[in-house]
């Protein structure tokens, strides 16, 4: 992951807590992220989408709203990076918070407006459009 943030390949955003790292989100473009890529013709092409993969939060920090703070941000700035679309893919089996729900939880999509696009087997996938400068779900 070093390597792919100092490539620019990879791109996320760091949450700290009194001066201390507490939480991570990747935001990397859906076309750097090999487990979402669509591919050739794919409405929106790859290269225009972030890709919200993982959120990492160190345990003294989880339930205090780091999630939903970060994924705000990566709102916020997609813009700004030129992207109109962000999408997530939260597991559709939500049992085991700390194991599973490393993508995020379906619920904080859901808060952010995020509509479903496909339901697959193991998770499913949102997304958002940002139409003229304010966030509304994709659809």
């Amino acid at each position: 992951m070093v390597e792919l943030l100092r490539s620019g390949r990879a791109f996320g955003y760091l949450a700290y807590v009194e001066g201390r790292p507490a939480g991570w989100v990747n935001a990397s473009k859906r076309a750097e992220c090999s487990m979402y890529r669509t591919g050739v013709g794919a409405d929106p092409p790859d290269g225009d989408v972030i890709s919200v993969s993982c959120f990492g939060i160190a345990p003294p920090y989880r339930g205090h709203g780091l999630v939903s703070s970060l994924l705000r941000r990566v709102l916020a700035d997609a813009p700004g990076r030129g992207m109109a679309w962000v999408e997530a893919y939260p597991f559709n089996d939500q049992t085991n918070v700390d194991e599973d729900n490393w993508r995020g939880p379906r619920s904080l999509y859901d808060a952010h407006g995020f509509e479903l696009v496909e339901k697959l087997e193991s998770h499913s996938v949102l997304r958002r459009h940002d139409r003229a400068g304010g966030w509304r779900a994709s659809g």
